[in-house]
C-alpha cells in the first residue's frame, strides 16, 4: 500500500471517527483532598493512574498542547493498568488523576462524578483512518462498509 501522503493525494483516506480529545479527570473528593494541578508539570506531585502499553515495561506518556507547544509527561503513581475502562473505574474510585479520551468520561463529567482539570492544556489526537483503493466503483460490500462508517459518525 502507498505511503499515507500518497494515499491522501489519490483519495484513499477516510476518517473513521472524529479527532480524539484527551482530558485529565479526577473525582471531586480526590481534588478536595489533593488539590488540583495548575499545569502538566505539577502532575509529578499527584498520584496518577497510568496506562501500560503492550510493549513490555513502557508506560504511555501523558501528552498536552497549549499555544502550539507540545509537552509529554511521564506521571508518577503506584497504579498502572492496561485498559482505559479500568483506568476510568479506578479514577471514579478516587484513586488518582486519569488521562482519558474525553468521550469516555464526558457523561461522568456532566453528572459531576468527575471533574476535568488542565482543560486549557488539552491534546487532540488525529482520528483513525481507513485507507482503501480509489476506484470509480467499489464492490457493493466496500460501498456498504463505507456508508455504515459514515452513518456511525453522524450519530
Amino acid at each position: 500500500m502507498p505511503a499515507a501522503s500518497s494515499c491522501e493525494a489519490a483519495g484513499y483516506r477516510f476518517s473513521i471517527r472524529p479527532d480524539v480529545l484527551m482530558a485529565v479527570v479526577a473525582t471531586p473528593m480526590f481534588l478536595k483532598q489533593h488539590g488540583s494541578p495548575r499545569n502538566p508539570r505539577d502532575l509529578a506531585e499527584f498520584p496518577c493512574i497510568n496506562l501500560r502499553l503492550p510493549t513490555p515495561g513502557e508506560l504511555f506518556p501523558w501528552q498536552f498542547r497549549k499555544s502550539g507547544k507540545d509537552i509529554r509527561i511521564t506521571t508518577s503513581g503506584q497504579l498502572v493498568l492496561t485498559s482505559l475502562f479500568q483506568i476510568r473505574e479506578a479514577c471514579l474510585g478516587g484513586l488518582g488523576l486519569a488521562w482519558l479520551p474525553h468521550d469516555l468520561v464526558a457523561s461522568r463529567i456532566a453528572t459531576g462524578e468527575l471533574v476535568e482539570v488542565l482543560s486549557q492544556w488539552q491534546k487532540v489526537f488525529e482520528p483513525y483512518h481507513l485507507y482503501y483503493p480509489s476506484r470509480r466503483q467499489h464492490s457493493s460490500a466496500m460501498a456498504a462498509f463505507i456508508a455504515a462508517l459514515q452513518a456511525s459518525l453522524r450519530e
